[in-house]
């Protein structure tokens, strides 16, 4: 995920006449956007939040993807879910329903991003509990294709460039002493967190 940032920066800071010359001779060329874009609304402190039933439990997970250099704006992909057990599997194996939302953080440029939701595909959490401490693999989430379109305040032009959202998860690791399926994990300029319960 290193340098996954800088075709996005790069464009609307060309689109806003602040890119060096010929720094946008790699990057996804600009689309002018018709109108300005309205700032985005204040990224969340936590994880998004999704009303699952009162018997189920919940957890979260979430990419943070930012500029290496302290650029001008940076990704969160946040996953709400509940866990629903498999009916072949009941106390090994469960399924994450819930979404995942991309927000952008605003720094310095005021970019948005479209479609920013998407409800998760194939996820879930499996535990082997054989081993002690217990081991967990985690799947959750997806990528998905989106458009981050914005400018920069007091600088002219806007611009619309593409961007796969990398919103899929794949660890393993033990159960905590409380029994979570939780961690952390840096790719780069890349950064994931989890907390699921593995508890019945």
């Amino acid at each position: 995920m290193k340098n996954l940032l800088l075709p996005l920066l790069l464009a609307l800071l060309a689109a806003c006449g602040e890119a060096p010359s010929g720094a946008i001779a790699n990057a996804t060329a600009p689309a002018p956007a018709p109108a300005p874009v309205p700032a985005p609304p204040p990224a969340p402190t936590e994880a998004i939040a999704v009303a699952p039933p009162a018997s189920a439990p919940e957890g979260w997970f979430r990419a943070r993807l930012a500029a290496a250099s302290g650029g001008d704006i940076e990704f969160l992909v946040d996953g709400q879910v509940r866990l629903e057990p498999d009916t072949a599997a009941p106390t090994t194996r469960w399924r994450l329903v819930g979404r995942q939302v991309l927000s952008v953080v605003w720094l310095r440029c005021t970019p948005t991003a479209s479609p920013a939701e998407q409800p998760l595909a194939e996820a879930w959490l499996e535990v082997d509990r054989s081993s002690s401490p217990p081991r967990y693999t985690l799947r959750a989430g997806q990528t998905w294709d989106a458009t981050v379109s914005g400018g920069c305040p007091g600088l002219p032009g806007t611009a619309s460039v593409p961007m796969r959202v990398p919103g899929r998860l794949e660890a393993s690791g033990t159960l905590s002493p409380d029994g979570r399926a939780a961690g952390e994990r840096r790719d780069g300029d890349l950064v994931w967190s989890w907390s699921l319960p593995a508890r019945l």
